[in-house]
């Protein structure tokens, strides 16, 4: 038996960490993001009106995206969320992806800097990565503690939507979220930042892709907060 063990340890610890992080993701997901009463959707734009339906179209609300590249996504929510006195904060480095994800190259969705021009005084945008820019975020998300809080991580890495979960844990308050690359890295974060964090995620709706079982690509709900729970 210990023989055995010995070549198991060898052949496990000579496997590309890379292959664990793949595969990691899909018994998180069937063992903790898995709700029969949530609204599955098949394409990934249909979800877009249920967070919206939601979240009330009306209301007065602050809206948050880690990760924004062209601006397509905070362009949409900016237009169908229509209180005057909601704000939209788009956070991004422009400068791409910090580290390589799947088949993409460190660098890639950079846009030279360039921040989008959605013409609309309620949008602004954090320009920087999360780690120099998140104590300005939580500042101004402490001016507007009072409207509804939407979170969109779209930032696609482990590494950056780990780090942003566990910056919101510090406002203790409920809110709602949705992941754009949810099966996957995202996922992964989640997880963790529930473990260590001791928050819950209560599955709201979510967007499954053909091509991967069943499992979500898009997923809506909203963070529980331990101290609200």
């Amino acid at each position: 038996m210990r023989y055995i063990k010995k070549i198991l340890k060898f052949i496990f610890s000579n496997i590309d960490i890379k292959i664990f992080e793949r595969i990691i993701p899909f018994p998180i997901h069937k063992k903790n993001f898995v709700s029969k009463n949530s609204k599955i959707f098949k394409k990934k734009i249909e979800i877009w009106p249920n967070i919206v339906e939601t979240i009330g179209s009306n209301n007065e609300i602050v809206f948050v995206e880690f990760g924004v590249w062209k601006g397509k996504s905070i362009k949409y929510f900016s237009d169908k969320f229509t209180n005057k006195s909601s704000v939209f904060f788009g956070l991004d480095s422009f400068e791409g992806l910090l580290e390589s994800w799947g088949r993409l190259p460190k660098g890639y969705f950079d846009t030279d800097g360039k921040v989008p021009d959605l013409n609309d005084e309620r949008v602004k945008f954090i320009k920087g990565i999360f780690q120099n820019t998140s104590e300005i975020l939580l500042k101004n998300l402490e001016l507007h503690k009072k409207k509804l809080l939407l979170v969109h991580f779209d930032a696609d890495l482990y590494s950056s939507t780990l780090y942003c979960l566990s910056q919101l844990d510090r406002l203790s308050r409920n809110y709602h979220v949705f992941f754009d690359e949810f099966t996957g890295e995202e996922s992964r974060a989640l997880y963790d930042y529930m473990k260590s964090h001791r928050a819950k995620f209560k599955i709201i709706s979510q967007a499954n892709r053909i091509d991967y079982d069943g499992y979500p690509d898009k997923m809506f709900g909203e963070i529980i907060h331990r101290n609200h729970s």
